[in-house]
């Protein structure tokens, strides 16, 4: 399914005089922005924020930065809060959470399973980028744990807590990246679990229209976790504005020359 915002008409000016361009609103790949689940023996909380919600109104820019405060999942008795944000500008796709197993007055006595998936607008198509992933993890239990199994488990099908996935118009059609496994993380004491991760910029294979970012895990009675990630592209030139790219140089090149011989 895809929707889209109206277009209107905007007054740019320019040098020369006024001129009127039209703008649109982006296109989006699905009906929701974000989709937050949580389940645990005390229930199942789902809700969708979607793109026509008013705190995903795209600022100026184009760029949508929406926050969710601490807010309670329902019978879960857990909590999360959300930051997301899209920059048109290189299409940067940044997803923040916190959840925790705990409310005022109860704990959630049962593992605790938090998928959040998170889905950039569709713009113009690149057609071969480099991708990159970046962000960082903490996984915490209040009764300890030697080991990050007794706090948290991934359950992205690599065993990994996250996953970045694009596409032309269906961001889930090519997995660029699984990140966060259990050898990733250090523990600087018992129950504390941290991981940092960088994939640097590499091929993403296929051209880019639409952007996934999903976190995907399990934590243990009593365990919260804070994740932020960060999903970038960046256009690779064609082969034909390489060599455009460098017959200008040598143009540049010459005409320095020229000045010199000039000046002299």
């Amino acid at each position: 399914m895809k929707v889209s915002r109206p277009c209107g008409l905007t007054l740019a000016m320019i040098a020369a005089g006024a001129a009127l361009t039209l703008w649109c609103a982006p296109a989006f790949a699905d009906p929701y922005a974000v989709n937050v689940t949580i389940s645990n023996d005390e229930g199942t909380y789902s809700h969708d924020y979607l793109f026509t919600d008013s705190m995903f109104t795209p600022g100026p820019g184009g760029v949508i930065n929406a926050n969710q405060s601490t807010i309670l999942a329902g019978d879960t008795n857990a909590k999360y809060s959300l930051d997301y944000l899209y920059n048109p500008t290189g299409h940067h796709l940044g997803i923040n959470f916190t959840v925790e197993g705990l409310t005022e007055d109860s704990m959630t006595f049962s593992d605790t399973t938090v998928h959040i998936t998170a889905n950039s607008p569709t713009f113009s198509v690149i057609p071969s980028p480099d991708l990159r992933v970046s962000g960082s993890m903490i996984a915490s239990n209040l009764f300890g744990g030697e080991t990050l199994g007794e706090v948290a488990t991934g359950l992205i099908p690599t065993g990994n807590m996250f996953q970045a996935s694009f596409g032309n118009t269906n961001p889930t059609d090519h997995v660029f990246a699984s990140i966060f496994e259990e050898s990733d993380f250090d523990s600087p004491f018992p129950g504390s679990f941290h991981a940092t991760r960088d994939t640097g910029f590499l091929p993403a294979g296929f051209s880019l229209g639409a952007m996934q970012s999903q976190w995907y895990f399990t934590l243990t009675s009593g365990s919260g976790a804070n994740g932020t990630t960060e999903f970038d592209p960046v256009p690779v030139p064609e082969p034909s504005s390489l060599g455009l790219l460098a017959l200008g140089s040598v143009a540049i090149m010459g005409l320095g020359n020229r000045w010199r011989k000039a000046r002299a």
